[in-house]
């Protein structure tokens, strides 16, 4: 199975969050900008540490995804809010990242964004969403739950050019994901109580 198939295979079986309660929708939102503020420069340090396709890969992903955290601070703004200042979630799980970059190689951030990207919101979250708190809420989610689903078959075909350096993107992936769920659940129970 090439690398690309084990990620999507493994992500498969992570269990969703549950978006349940107004709370729990702007905690999400909320962590999601953390991570969203973080992309541009960690995109920005792997496209100066790799070269050939993966630079392009890297220098195509820093425009695709430029400006989309502020972005979700309208959303939240929408609704009456505002993102974290300080997130140690959204901190720890793309700071592992940077650490990545620095010591290990610029592959690793292939797993992170898989593990963002393979597995979109589905639109039929998206529009009960949209119906429970506004469409305008919605906007930069919308936009990943339609265009993730492209920018993952891009991402798959350069994740399989580099077979050489599967474990660490697996890893990197597989460590992600993790965090993301742990984290989010952390944060889920407190939005519930």
């Amino acid at each position: 199975m090439s690398t690309s198939g084990t990620l999507r295979a493994m992500l498969g079986e992570v269990p969703r969050m549950q978006i349940d309660s107004r709370e729990a929708f702007v905690t999400w939102m909320k962590f999601s900008h953390g991570i969203m503020r973080a992309s541009a420069p960690l995109l920005q340090i792997a496209a100066s540490k790799s070269d050939g396709a993966l630079h392009d890969y890297y220098c195509e992903s820093l425009a695709n995804e430029r400006d989309h955290a502020d972005w979700l601070v309208a959303d939240l703004q929408t609704l009456g809010e505002k993102p974290y200042e300080i997130d140690h979630a959204s901190a720890a799980t793309a700071g592992a990242q940077y650490y990545y970059l620095q010591h290990v190689g610029p592959h690793a951030l292939l797993g992170y964004i898989a593990a963002l990207e393979f597995r979109p919101m589905p639109l039929a979250h998206i529009e009960a969403l949209a119906v429970a708190y506004g469409e305008a809420a919605l906007r930069t989610a919308r936009h990943h739950a339609v265009h993730d689903v492209e920018h993952s078959e891009l991402l798959a075909h350069v994740i399989d050019l580099y077979e050489e350096h599967a474990r660490v993107i697996v890893y990197s992936a597989a460590l992600t994901a993790r965090m993301i769920g742990f984290y989010l659940t952390e944060k889920m129970r407190g939005a519930h109580g």
